[in-house]
């Protein structure tokens, strides 16, 4: 009878070392659970954040390339203006279309060494 006793305090005992292991196996993993959950909230929130950012990022990107649409416009009108501002603008488009001295100095009034120099420099090559 003893030996069935020894027998079940044995077992008692490996059950219960068995169980406080569990135990304490459990209590970690609920320690690393919320730690792993922090962990997770914590990223969650800087994609959150990103997200707020790039879509910052964004707007101020499509407002500097309608600024830089603009800009490019206005230059590009101010080149028209200062090539049509020039006093030979005419003469020399007249030149590239395939005009020869003698239209020129009838047409614009120019001397004859103007008009070939003019058709030197703004002629087809």
């Amino acid at each position: 009878m003893n030996e069935i006793l020894y027998a079940g305090l044995a077992v008692l005992s490996v059950m219960s070392i068995l169980l406080v292991w569990l135990t304490v196996d459990h209590i970690k993993l609920k320690r690393n659970y919320r730690a792993l959950a922090e962990h997770l909230n914590n990223h969650n929130l800087d994609i959150v954040g990103l997200c707020s950012a790039s879509v910052g990022v964004d707007n101020r990107l499509a407002e500097t390339a309608e600024l830089l649409k603009e800009l490019t416009e206005k230059i590009n009108d101010f080149e028209q203006r200062e090539e049509e501002a020039k006093p030979y603008h005419a003469i020399i488009q007249k030149v590239r279309s395939g005009a020869d001295a003698a239209e020129l100095i009838q047409k614009f009034g120019i001397s004859r060494d103007e008009a070939v120099l003019l058709i030197r420099l703004h002629g087809a090559r």
